[in-house]
């Protein structure tokens, strides 16, 4: 699911809950909003977690509710008594996510680095496969294969045989 926090505990623990907050403001999950951290609103702040499977030490828990690109921290806590308490131990703490700005640096980068700046370490079963396939490879060279260069058009990255069928239009597949 979209919007759900994974964490790896002890299996042992007996109940465990998440709060998620921005600076000192906790989100109040029934109403969907954050407010100024209030001890006596502490177990209004939880969201449960459950473990995956029985021993398993995997708990997931649904934040989906999070506004958009917000940047706060998730808190993990073992619950020690009967409810959700401010004294609870905290076992874990993480950032939810990036923002929508650096979401959008981070496909920018990716969108216009060149391909030359990762085809060596590239392996053949990759982005930067698609890439060289699209504008540095022909069936000339090695007959019966799609051969595919590096950018500087004269090192191979990789050569792959083509299928191909008499009673069909000449390729019917590449491999």
């Amino acid at each position: 699911m979209a919007g759900e926090v994974i964490v790896r505990l002890d299996p042992s623990l007996p109940t465990v809950y998440a709060t998620y907050r921005e600076g000192v403001r906790y989100w109040l999950p029934a109403g969907d909003t954050l407010e100024t951290v209030d001890p006596a609103h502490w177990g209004q702040y939880d969201f449960p977690l459950a473990e995956t499977q029985a021993g398993s030490g995997v708990y997931v828990g649904d934040c989906s509710r999070f506004v958009d690109g917000c940047s706060g921290v998730v808190e993990v806590f073992e619950q020690a008594g009967a409810s959700p308490d401010p004294d609870d131990a905290m076992l874990a703490a993480g950032e939810k996510g990036f923002s929508a700005a650096e979401r959008n640096g981070i496909a920018d980068a990716v969108l216009t680095r060149d391909v030359a700046s990762v085809e060596a370490a590239a392996g053949e079963h990759s982005l930067c496969y698609l890439v060289l396939a699209a504008g540095e490879s022909n069936t000339v060279d090695n007959p019966g294969y799609l051969t595919v260069y590096r950018t500087d058009g004269l090192t191979e990255f990789v050569r792959k045989t083509i299928a191909s069928s008499p009673s069909a239009n000449p390729i019917t597949g590449i491999s």
